[in-house]
């Protein structure tokens, strides 16, 4: 359950690029996937969020879900929740 932020993050951005690239055109079954598609990626961010919150432990001034990973040259990617 460490990559929840992660999912809650780019689900949406994921969503917006399958549209961008598969989605062309203007015409009636374009649009209805489109609308469908953006329905879908904001549900499961929606459901993930909700989940994050029934777990968030209020008691505690530490970082909660965090994800971390280091790649080469010093990059790193850190996420977390803090209170």
């Amino acid at each position: 359950m460490d990559n929840l932020l992660t999912i809650t993050t780019f689900t949406p951005l994921l969503a917006a690029l399958i549209m961008g690239f598969l989605l062309k055109g203007h015409d009636a079954p374009a649009v209805r996937n489109a609308r469908y598609l953006a329905l879908y990626g904001t549900l499961a961010t929606l459901f993930v969020a909700l989940f994050i919150v029934a777990e968030f432990d209020p008691g505690t001034a530490d970082f909660q879900f965090v994800q971390d990973h280091s790649w080469r040259f010093g990059l790193a990617y850190r996420v977390g929740v803090d209170g």
